[in-house]
C-alpha cells in the first residue's frame, strides 16, 4: 500500500505531467496503482475513498521527470557512474603530484572504467 507521502510525490508528478509508466517504473508499482491515485483510492478492507485530502508535493521536491530506467541499472553501474565522476579528480591528483606512480594509477583507473564499458555494450554484465 502507498504511504501518504508517495501519494502526494505521484500527484505531483501527475500534475507535472509525467506519464503514469514512467511513475509507477520509479516507484516499482503497477500503473493501474498510478491511475488509483489519479482517480481517487478505495481502501480494499473497507472500501473507503482514501488520496484525495492529500496534496500533490510541491514542484521542488519532485524526482526529475521520468522515464525512469531502475529495472535496467545495476549497482555496478551506479558504481561506474562514481567512478567516472571521480576522473577529474584523479587528473588534479596526477598534476599535483608528477609522479611515474600516479600516472601509472591514473592510466589503471582509466583502463578499468574502460572494460567496464566495454563489458555492458557488449551485454555480458547487467
Amino acid at each position: 500500500m502507498l504511504s501518504d507521502y508517495q501519494i502526494g510525490l505521484i500527484k505531483g508528478m501527475l500534475r507535472r505531467g509525467d506519464d503514469q509508466h514512467h511513475i509507477a517504473a520509479l516507484f516499482g508499482i503497477n500503473a493501474g496503482r498510478v491511475a488509483e491515485v489519479a482517480n481517487g483510492m478505495k481502501d480494499k478492507p473497507n472500501g473507503k475513498e482514501r488520496g484525495r485530502e492529500i496534496i500533490p508535493a510541491p514542484q521542488p521536491d519532485l524526482p526529475p521527470p521520468g522515464p525512469y530506467f531502475l529495472n535496467f541499472v545495476s549497482e555496478r553501474d551506479i558504481i561506474l557512474d562514481g567512478l567516472e565522476a571521480a576522473i577529474p579528480a584523479v587528473a588534479d591528483y596526477v598534476a599535483s603530484n608528477p609522479t611515474e606512480a600516479a600516472r601509472d594509477m591514473q592510466r589503471r583507473f582509466h583502463s578499468a572504467i574502460a572494460e567496464r564499458k566495454r563489458e555492458l555494450y557488449k551485454g555480458r554484465l547487467r
